[in-house]
């Protein structure tokens, strides 16, 4: 037998001599108040109340939904195990053994408190070992892809074959949702001496529906969940599949564990990641969850944005909304998750509202955090925005040089008129000029942009055209270099003036100019309180649709992009969207995720809403500017119930 061997027997004969001397009683109650500094039972280590987490340890964050009563967040401890060893390595040496005391007592009462440490130590290892198990098997509960336990489809009617038209018009159950949502009884109007159909397009109301009622109304959305499943299997078969022609996803559930369950599937595949956190303000007006620990509140984010990451495409961006709370934390978060060079924000949103209840200076700002998947995406094409008004802009110079018969001096004026009394923009008010083809433009200095001077040949005089002399050149020199200044000219890009004495400026088309860079301020002083109350629906501090817009209008990076969302509140992702696509006729699709209560409530009924409708106005359709539409709702098993499936005990 070796030393070290001799070693373990004699310490353990010592152990066994201090617990037959009466010291058991001393190493349970060192076992009670080592394990009593740990919210921790023998089924969930979790965070209730005011007691902190385990300092040091790794966990992820299971958030309560709401503020209620009850409400808690579950913490999974990464290696629980390993954490509570080195824990009670320090409890033994500070409280136990306590070193520094060692020197002034005897061998025989130094040998008697390591002997005590010793039993402390195996008498903890079998609780520690129980725990661990425990926590490994919710850790793998956490960590598994989850099982969905429903799905149901919204299906505009267009989208629909005929054959299940009657099968719908006879459904007295979606008959009630069109009439609560769609208030359908109420906004056909019929005419006095009306037959069957009137107007060619409007059909009369009747109970039950009709299938002339149906193919009047192609923007109405048929809900699985009031049929069974074998229409529901006939609607997903003629749609091509599950999966297939599906222009909206809404996942109910936890959004950790939604983001695992998207993984296989849309790995590398997300354009925009668009998500709007908890603050962590710390009040208590709000519909989620928005007082966590900041350690909390940091675990419950990285985990999050750590899956978000591998979802984007390699062109893709992560924007995010935060406070000042917690965004310094954000932003260390983004450098570690996504890397160095590859944060490239923050927007400063100027919220245009200081906060009254604030002490010294009043905050109107909010920020926006932006992250990319690769950073050299941008050299090849950077962030770019619609110019604001653009659109509209073109359109009147359309209309002027139409009803005027051409460019002439009238149409001129009227459009530049016009523009000026715009409540434009410097930039989009300089556009107010039309050419002789009808074409907007404005002019632009040519002037070299900074102040490192350029080569002589930047200083080349231009000709004018009438006069043959030279006209003056900026102090400065050009902004390019004589072969392209040759092509500008050749393409009739410079204006001159009316001769050489004015300097010559540059021609810009605002049709070939509808983009700009992305500047670091976002002004926007509005909320979206009306909008709710026309749509009829109620929700605490909603992103504001046009912010949402904008943003994603950006990041989305094109027609076709796939936008996720996985702290979806009352859906203004997905409406902004929708939004986008009416606009301009894209194909861009959407993921949101949303497990509070309100998924039921706002979200869903949210979008049924923006689909059927553009507009609304008391809680009823407005307008007839419906789109077509497919939209599947899956709700996934609760970690609850998938912990009680396994037989894992919990709170």
């Amino acid at each position: 037998m070796g030393r070290d061997d001799q070693d373990q027997v004699s310490a353990r004969a010592a152990a066994s001599k201090a617990a037959a001397d009466g010291t058991q009683d001393e190493v349970q109650a060192h076992l009670v108040k080592f394990f009593g500094r740990y919210p921790l039972d023998a089924g969930a280590p979790s965070l209730d109340g005011d007691a902190p987490p385990l300092a040091g340890a790794a966990f992820h964050v299971h958030p309560a939904v709401g503020n209620g009563v009850g409400a808690r967040d579950v913490l999974i401890y990464d290696d629980l195990g390993a954490f509570l060893r080195q824990e009670l390595d320090r409890y033994v040496k500070d409280e136990v053994v306590r070193l520094d005391d060692l020197a002034s007592v005897s061998a025989n009462e130094a040998a008697r408190v390591l002997s005590g440490a010793l039993a402390v130590r195996q008498a903890a290892e079998p609780v520690i070992a129980s725990l661990a198990d425990r926590e490994e098997a919710r850790k793998r509960a956490w960590l598994a892809k989850p099982r969905v336990a429903e799905t149901h489809w919204c299906v505009t009617l267009d989208r629909m074959p005929a054959a299940l038209y009657p099968a719908v018009a006879t459904n007295e159950a979606q008959r009630r949702e069109w009439v609560r949502l769609f208030h359908i009884d109420e906004n056909i109007r019929v005419p006095a001496d009306a037959g069957p159909l009137f107007d060619g397009v409007g059909v009369v109301y009747t109970e039950p529906l009709t299938v002339e009622f149906l193919t009047a109304h192609p923007s109405l959305v048929v809900d699985t969940a009031f049929f069974d499943a074998d229409f529901e299997a006939r609607l997903v078969a003629s749609l091509g599949g599950p999966n297939a022609s599906v222009d909206g996803i809404l996942i109910k559930g936890e959004n950790f564990q939604a983001l695992n369950y998207l993984a296989d599937e849309y790995r590398g595949r997300v354009t925009c990641a668009y998500i709007d956190p908890p603050y962590n303000t710390g009040g208590g007006d709000f519909t989620y969850r928005d007082d966590y620990r900041r350690s909390v509140w940091t675990a419950m984010m990285r985990d999050r944005l750590a899956l978000a990451r591998d979802l984007l495409s390699p062109d893709g961006s992560l924007v995010c909304h935060i406070d000042e709370h917690e965004f310094a934390t954000l932003q260390k978060l983004l450098g570690e998750v996504f890397g160095p060079g590859r944060n490239i924000g923050p927007l400063v949103w100027d919220k245009r509202n200081p906060k009254g209840d604030r002490r010294g200076i009043a905050t109107q700002h909010e920020y926006i955090a932006w992250a990319v998947k690769d950073e050299k995406v941008l050299e090849a094409h950077n962030l770019q925005r619609t110019k604001e008004h653009a659109a509209a802009i073109l359109a009147k110079a359309a209309e002027f040089v139409r009803t005027s018969g051409g460019v002439t001096p009238e149409a001129r004026q009227a459009f530049r008129r016009w523009v000026r009394s715009q409540p434009f923009s410097g930039g989009q008010t300089a556009y107010c000029e039309l050419d002789a083809d009808g074409r907007v433009y404005r002019a632009v200095s040519m002037a070299w942009p900074n102040k490192k001077r350029p080569p002589d040949e930047y200083f080349e005089p231009l000709v004018h055209p009438v006069t043959g002399k030279p006209c003056p050149v900026p102090a400065r020199g050009w902004r390019n270099p004589p072969g392209t200044m040759r092509q500008l000219l050749a393409a009739g890009l410079i204006l001159f003036g009316p001769d050489e004495t004015t300097q010559p400026t540059r021609k810009y088309h605002l049709a070939d100019n509808l983009t700009e860079n992305v500047p670091s301020l976002l002004y926007f002083g509005g909320s979206d309180d009306a909008l709710f109350a026309q749509m009829g629906l109620a929700f605490e501090n909603p992103k504001p649709l046009k912010v949402a817009t904008y943003l994603i209008g950006i990041a989305g990076r094109g027609p076709d992009a796939l936008v996720l969302d996985f702290f979806a509140g009352s859906g203004t992702t997905g409406h902004a969207v929708i939004e986008l696509n009416r606009a301009d006729g894209g194909r861009r699709k959407y993921v949101l995720v949303e497990g509070g209560e309100h998924f039921d409530r706002v979200l869903k009924p949210r979008l049924l809403k923006a689909i059927h409708s553009r507009e609304w106005r008391d809680g009823r359709p407005a307008s007839g500017e419906g789109v077509s539409h497919v939209l599947k709702c899956s709700r996934l098993e609760s970690y609850d119930d998938a912990l009680k499936g396994q037989g894992i005990l919990i709170r």
